[in-house]
């Protein structure tokens, strides 16, 4: 993804502008003081190689305020991969809360990720009715899930599989996510303290492990396995893994994700987040996702987004052979608040009120959503 650099701005006596690497110690500071913040870590400013970008609300004193960094992605809807970005560590210094710091923040970051391409914004966010607010829709659950060490400890590994770490410049994720639909987990790409295992078997690849080591505990914020013997593997290798650190396993998952589908019974659930999406750009997302062969018709959808004035209007939606055309139109349509269009396009079932046809409600559902964000 192309970042575009963002203009200075005045809005409600602040100022707003990507961070330099001397500021960037001011967002950490804030982002300590914040009451929650994202699994992916604290942000840091872009990096040659596209690492996250992060962007500040300054006040008139040219003090930083209030943060938010983004970190581009894809988002597989409907076997389709929509461009976005996940909004990181959104943070305000105490004092200066209510006074619209954040609202003019994202009104700039998400018009940049915009004219870059996004399509869909991405948060886990710990106060989710701020960004109801924001215009994001609530998409899934996901669970941080205790899987029991005698789960493991009873694994054999499969003869045939060998694990061994990527290379560099593979897809692994893609072949292994085909049968996935939607983001719930924003795995943290490989780094300090985060490990990936390859699963193989005859040259192809049969399974990945994303793990995180922490003080007594091992975090799987990856797992998949497109067979029993990968799974047994995978079984194996956590078990391993977990005895060599004396730690506890915790598996990040939600849906029809692998764990729920081969592991008999229902593991503890520590933690759960609610993974939220907003669009960016209405055409995008939803000629972006996948849409079913064998409907066809045409909506008018009216949406009114005062963070994103382009996304305002009334949007006609045709569908034919799979494939959605969207042009913005002259005649009346439905209401649908930004939230409700997050989930229209993302196939989520709660968006089927009475303020979207029931037969594109219809024709927009997926299956629950089983995990996959691609950094």
């Amino acid at each position: 993804m192309i970042v575009t650099a963002s203009t200075t701005a005045s809005a409600g006596g602040f100022t707003f502008r990507a961070l330099d690497e001397e500021e960037a110690r001011e967002y950490l500071a804030v982002q300590r003081r914040a009451p929650g913040r994202s699994r992916c870590g604290p942000a840091a400013p872009a990096s040659p190689g596209g690492g996250p970008r992060v962007m500040g609300a300054f006040d008139p004193g040219g003090l930083p305020v209030a943060m938010a960094g983004v970190l581009p992605m894809s988002v597989r809807i409907g076997g389709r991969d929509v461009p976005g970005h996940g909004l990181l560590d959104v943070a305000v210094d105490l004092l200066h809360r209510g006074r619209g710091a954040v609202r003019g923040l994202l009104a700039h970051l998400l018009a940049d990720e915009r004219a870059s391409g996004s399509a869909v914004s991405l948060v886990h966010p710990a106060a989710p009715v701020l960004y109801q607010c924001l215009g994001y829709g609530t998409v899934g659950c996901l669970e941080l899930r205790d899987l029991g060490r005698a789960v493991v400890e009873n694994a054999t590994a499969d003869p045939t599989v060998r694990r061994r770490r990527p290379r560099a410049g593979e897809d692994v994720l893609g072949p292994l996510s085909r049968h996935l639909e939607g983001a719930l987990s924003p795995a943290p790409p490989a780094d300090d303290g985060v490990e990936d295992i390859v699963l193989e078997r005859a040259g192809g690849v049969v399974g990945m492990l994303r793990l995180e080591r922490l003080p007594g505990r091992l975090v799987v914020h990856f797992l998949r396995a497109a067979d029993a013997g990968a799974w047994a593997t995978a079984l194996a290798a956590l078990g391993a893994e977990a005895a060599e650190a004396d730690a506890r396993i915790e598996v990040w998952g939600g849906g029809d994700d692998d764990l729920a589908r081969r592991l008999p019974g229902r593991p503890q659930v520590r933690e759960c987040s609610m993974p939220m999406l907003r669009v960016v750009d209405v055409v995008r997302a939803l000629e972006g996702r996948g849409w079913p062969d064998d409907v066809e018709g045409r909506w008018h959808l009216d949406v009114t987004d005062s963070l994103v004035p382009a996304g305002t209007g009334t949007w006609a939606l045709t569908l034919e052979g799979g494939r959605a055309h969207v042009r913005p139109s002259a005649e009346r349509g439905v209401p649908v608040s930004p939230p409700r269009l997050a989930q229209l396009v993302a196939g989520v079932l709660p968006a089927c009120d009475e303020t979207v046809p029931e037969d594109l409600a219809r024709a927009s559902a997926l299956r629950p959503w089983a995990g996959l964000v691609e950094f």
